[in-house]
């Protein structure tokens, strides 16, 4: 018997034979993917709404700000015109 891909064969085991539990590593697989699939959707989920928060937030405080053309701006520009 030779080396397979990976590792020694067991004596008497060819290395081009499956492993035995395939089918059941074909289904772990099936469900890692799954998973990792429905992780990243909801991380992008909560990413969007914590995103819009803060731009919320952003604009809401932007508008506390003091405009200071509208209150002295005038006054000053025609005083010294």
């Amino acid at each position: 018997a030779g080396m397979g891909e990976g590792g020694n064969p067991a004596p008497g085991d060819s290395p081009d034979a499956a492993p035995p539990q395939a089918w059941d590593m074909q289904a772990q697989g099936d469900l890692v993917g799954e998973l990792v699939e429905r992780a990243r959707t909801d991380a992008m989920g909560w990413a969007a709404l914590i995103a819009a928060f803060f731009v919320g937030t952003g604009a809401l405080s932007s508008l506390m700000l003091p405009n200071p053309k509208g209150e002295a701006g005038l006054g000053e520009r025609g005083a010294s015109a």
